[in-house]
Order: structure tokens, then C-alpha cells, then sequence
């Protein structure tokens, strides 16, 4: 049996320095990180994780299977586990994660944790579940936890109506809490159902608060979605021109944030629209936009 990799040389946890960030290799073959942890003692712990841009996935030592970090939204997950005593923690990047940004997570470590922190091992493990529903105070981090969860399993399902009511509620609950990350991704969403439901004027305004919201703190991916939303929005209200200069500016910054797929998928839009317009020469540029892509892999 192959010996497990050394330990990762990242700061240690303890009640007396509760707080790291680290930062995990982003090769397709990398080794998990391995973050050994205090143990727990006579209190109760509670370690919380914080994804800052990139999907990961988490297991204690000797675990068959990886954990994803499944708390909404993508790529800003939080997970909480408590401390068992002296466990060795692994995380490393999802399969399907995107590696052109640096893969980080901040912990801290809660000796004496309050109540709204000692619920999240089961509200973030479970949004939707009667023992979370209980937990999720007006107010609490499970609650806008849970309606941000509610909304996304309402939009999977296609209610569209009911997801749209619930988006906006989970975005108010982040607001009331002054998350303006989460406020942002859910207002993404409800941007995304808008446009789904049809309500373009609508869906033109809530892209353009999304999207500010997510500047405002540094969520340039999430920016980039609600622009693209906003393209369609264009597009369907009959502002050809507008719509097509929006999808040019989508793409540059998918190109400038390396999301490779996101802008790809951007430049077979662009490409798509100039055909309909009957532009033959932009829909050729645009494809070669796409090849270039391509060859720069």
C-alpha cells in the first residue's frame, strides 16, 4: 500500500490562534491537503471552512469518500464540522473545479462556539431538513442558508414562480446580514429565472444589482454570469446591437478571468447572434475568437 502523503505545511489551529487561510495545489494529480487538527478537549469545537472562489471537497483521514461542499452558492460554499479530537482533516479541488484561480480556504476554529455557529454542522450538511428547519432563527445564518437552498431545488425542479419568490427572499435574508457575496448570487439567481419567466425588463435590473454586488466584493466570475443573463435579457427585448456588444464584453471577461468553458460558450452566442443578424463576417470573427481559445489550451 502506497505511503499517504506528508502533511501540507500550513498554520496550526488552536483556541489560541483560531484562524488560517490555506491554499491547495491545483495540478489535476495533486495529493489532498492535509490539515492536522487540536483536539477538541473538554469543549465542544466547531471547525468552519470557507471556500473563496474555487469548489472543493473535504474527508477525515481514513473516509472512503470526499464530501462536497454543497452550501450555497458555487464556489463560496462553507462547511462546519465539529472536532472530534486530533483528526486529520484533507481537502483538495472537485474534479469539475475551475483551476485558473488560486484554490484557498479560510478556517477558524470555535472553542466556545455561539449557538448560531454550533447549528451549522446541520444546517449546512442539510438546508432543507426538519432539524435545520428548527434550528434556522429569523435572522441566523441557517435560515438564509436554508431559503437559499429551497430556491435552488425549486429552480432545478423548474417551479419557476416559487423559486423566483424564494431567491429574492434568501437575497433579502443575506442583505439583512449585510452578506453582500451571498446577497449577490442570489439575486444571480433570480436574475437567471427572470429570464427563464420571460420578464426581461425585470431580469435587466436584477443583473445590474447582482453584478454590482458582486464587483463590490471582488466576485468577478459571478459579475461576468449576471452580464450574460443581461445579454439575453437585450437580445429578447429586440436591442440587437446592444446585446451583441454586451456578449463581446461577457466573453473578454471570461477570457480575462482564464474560465475557459464560460467563454467559449460566451463566443458560440456571439457567433449565433451575428448569424440571426445575418453578419456573416462578425459570426466568422467570432468563431475565430472560439478557435483561438482552443489553440491557447
Amino acid at each position: 500500500m502506497a505511503a499517504e502523503p506528508a502533511a501540507a505545511a500550513v498554520p496550526a489551529l488552536s483556541c489560541a490562534a483560531p484562524t488560517a487561510t490555506v491554499t491547495l495545489a491545483t495540478a489535476p494529480d495533486a495529493p489532498p491537503l492535509r490539515l492536522e487538527l487540536p483536539p477538541a478537549g473538554a469543549a465542544f469545537a466547531v471547525l468552519v471552512g470557507e471556500e473563496t472562489g474555487v469548489d472543493l471537497e473535504w474527508q477525515w483521514s481514513g473516509e472512503a469518500a470526499f464530501h462536497d461542499i454543497d452550501a450555497r452558492p458555487p464556489r463560496f460554499g462553507t462547511f462546519a464540522v465539529p472536532l472530534r479530537g486530533g483528526e486529520v482533516l484533507q481537502l483538495r479541488l472537485r474534479a469539475n473545479a475551475s483551476r485558473s484561480q488560486p484554490a484557498r480556504l479560510a478556517l477558524r476554529l470555535y472553542c466556545a462556539p455561539p449557538a448560531e455557529i454550533a447549528s451549522l454542522p446541520v444546517c449546512l450538511a442539510a438546508p432543507l431538513s426538519p432539524v435545520s428547519r428548527v434550528l434556522a432563527a429569523p435572522g441566523s445564518r441557517c435560515a438564509a442558508q436554508g431559503l437559499h437552498a429551497e430556491a435552488t431545488r425549486a429552480a432545478r425542479a423548474g417551479d419557476n414562480r416559487a423559486a423566483l419568490d424564494v431567491y429574492e427572499r434568501a437575497a433579502a435574508a443575506w442583505q439583512a446580514r449585510g452578506d453582500r457575496l451571498r446577497e449577490g448570487a442570489a439575486r444571480l439567481g433570480a436574475t437567471e429565472i427572470l429570464v427563464r419567466l420571460g420578464r426581461f425588463d425585470a431580469a435587466l435590473a436584477m443583473a445590474d444589482r447582482s453584478a454590482a454586488l458582486s464587483r463590490a466584493v471582488g466576485n468577478e466570475y459571478f459579475a461576468a454570469r449576471a452580464g450574460s443573463e443581461r445579454c439575453l435579457a437585450l437580445r429578447e427585448l429586440g436591442r440587437r446591437a446592444d446585446a451583441s456588444a454586451c456578449q463581446q464584453n461577457v466573453a473578454a471577461d471570461y477570457v480575462r478571468l482564464d474560465e475557459a468553458g464560460d467563454a467559449a460558450n460566451a463566443y458560440v452566442s456571439l457567433a449565433s447572434m451575428a448569424h440571426e443578424d445575418g453578419d456573416s463576417a462578425a459570426a466568422t470573427g467570432a468563431l475565430a475568437l472560439l478557435d483561438g481559445l482552443d489553440a491557447a489550451r
